[in-house]
């Protein structure tokens, strides 16, 4: 199988998903296990991260991790349902900083919860600079919106809620772009539910743009079936066809000669090399000068297609990826791998048996497009959606081509990304571990940056009540003064 670069689906296994499955009619989410179960599992854990985890170290030392599982271990002091080994253990794991690793929740769960749906808070919550924003619609007018700030829910202070989501959620690199961006609309829902619990009804207390306060009580609701951390491979091959999904392209009128292509994800692999050829092709038969590429949000998939992309945009032989990080120690866990979930295949082993041993794989060069090669004006927007795939390909195509990018921070990392992954069951709770198998660097000039690509020109789109694009705006009014100096 191709390999995968699917941060896009961190995301995913938090959201809804359109998956049917078999019920397993004995398990509730009351079962508890004993403290020596939970113990063996925390155990377990260590040792697969130790033995296979490919960045392991790349943003916390051995110290603090190996302080976190000590500190994880002492709360292990009673029997403990699935949920509340989760909380236990998902701070540990958010601790690597590796926005493609997390704990999720057994197949057993997942099954019972698709059966007895669970009531979640409303979709319409967002973290933005460190306040929690409610979007609301105006009970006179539905077409109006309003953009409230929450702060509290259910007597508990924003500020505090805050805090305490963001210790769940696996972030990338040093930044808080990542964890942002998965905090955020049905994110910010699940993440909040399986921390604090479920209830029908949620208490907000809101302030409006005067200042006025009030509480409203908002109806739970039900989300659809979700998809477990073990459908990786079934959801990957449903978007490999969904070219018109994920790939839109206009030609603003507004602005002369000028194309905007948004890629939301980099999935469309059975379409990939002749959509870019034929869309290409039409940018020279149109005499196209200003190309805007738009991957805010697009949280990975697969590199191949950005690697494709890049063909057309840079002259010489370029580097996608330069090289890979993979693990080469002994592991003990093969058993444990489920396989038929995502890159099932089993872990590589050697007798070797000193942690955190590593080999680097040079990855070839790649060559440039024959025909219809874009030697005009690029402009690039990212966001802290721009995730995985789609940071690789924004770090490595800034460092090698004249490129203007506009946004903010990346959610992935600068330097390389995790990828190739295996889901590993935890032998007793049965919760499964999302582990990256390799990390792969960008050709950007800090390979030690523990950030995402900062655009050369920031730009950050706040949430208003209207709909506003303050970045393309800016983009618009770039192309518009560089073609005014032209004249």
């Amino acid at each position: 199988m191709k390999r995968l670069k699917n941060g896009l689906l961190i995301i995913l296994l938090l959201l809804a998903g359109k998956v049917s499955a078999q019920i397993d009619t004995t398990y509730t989410p009351s079962k508890t296990y004993t403290q020596t179960q939970l113990v063996d599992d925390l155990t377990f854990l260590k040792n697969v991260l130790i033995e296979a985890h490919a960045s392991l170290y790349r943003y916390q030392s051995k110290a603090a991790l190996d302080s976190a599982f000590i500190n994880a271990a002492a709360m292990i002091n009673k029997p403990m349902t699935e949920i509340e080994f989760w909380r236990v253990l998902q701070p540990v794991i958010a601790g690597i900083r590796s926005g493609h690793t997390g704990l999720f929740y057994s197949r057993a769960y997942i099954n019972w919860q698709n059966k007895y749906p669970v009531d979640h808070l409303t979709p319409f919550l967002t973290v933005q600079d460190g306040k929690l924003l409610l979007r609301i619609k105006s009970a006179k007018d539905t077409s109006k919106r309003y953009i409230l700030t929450v702060k509290s829910i259910d007597g508990l202070p924003s500020d505090q809620i805050i805090t305490t989501l963001k210790k769940y959620v696996s972030g990338e690199d040093l930044s808080e772009q990542w964890t942002d961006y998965q905090l955020q609309g049905v994110g910010f829902s699940s993440v909040y539910g399986n921390v604090f619990g479920y209830k029908p009804v949620y208490d907000l207390e809101v302030m409006d743009t005067l200042n006025r306060n009030s509480t409203l009580h908002l109806k739970a609701f039900h989300a659809k079936r979700t998809m477990g951390a073990d459908q990786i491979k079934e959801l990957l091959e449903k978007t490999k066809d969904e070219l018109n999904k994920v790939v839109s392209v206009d030609y603003p009128t507004a602005v002369p000669s000028t194309a905007v292509l948004k890629i939301k994800g980099f999935s469309y692999f059975n379409y990939y090399q002749g959509f870019h050829e034929q869309f290409f092709k039409r940018m020279q038969d149109d005499k196209i000068k200003n190309l805007v590429i738009d991957i805010r949000g697009n949280t990975g998939g697969l590199p191949v297609v950005g690697g494709d992309l890049m063909r057309y945009l840079i002259k010489n032989e370029f580097t996608q990826i330069e090289a890979a990080q993979i693990p080469v120690n002994k592991i003990t866990f093969n058993d444990y791998i489920l396989h038929d979930a995502g890159n099932d295949q089993p872990q590589k082993t050697t007798d070797k048996v000193q942690p955190y041993n590593y080999s680097w794989r040079q990855l070839p060069k790649l060559y440039p497009a024959a025909e219809y090669h874009f030697d005009k004006n690029i402009y690039l927007l990212v966001d802290k959606g721009t995730f995985s795939a789609a940071s690789i390909f924004a770090a490595s195509l800034k460092n090698q081509c004249k490129v203007t990018v506009i946004g903010e921070e990346t959610g992935g990392a600068e330097a390389g990304s995790d990828g190739g992954f295996s889901t590993i069951r935890l032998p007793n709770s049965g919760l499964l571990l999302h582990l990256p198998r390799y990390w792969e660097s960008t050709t950007a000039s800090d390979h030690h940056s523990k950030h995402g690509l900062i655009p050369d020109i920031v730009v950050k789109n706040y949430i208003t009540a209207e709909k506003h694009d303050a970045v393309m705006e800016k983009v618009k009014e770039l192309i518009l003064s560089s073609l005014n100096k032209a004249k």
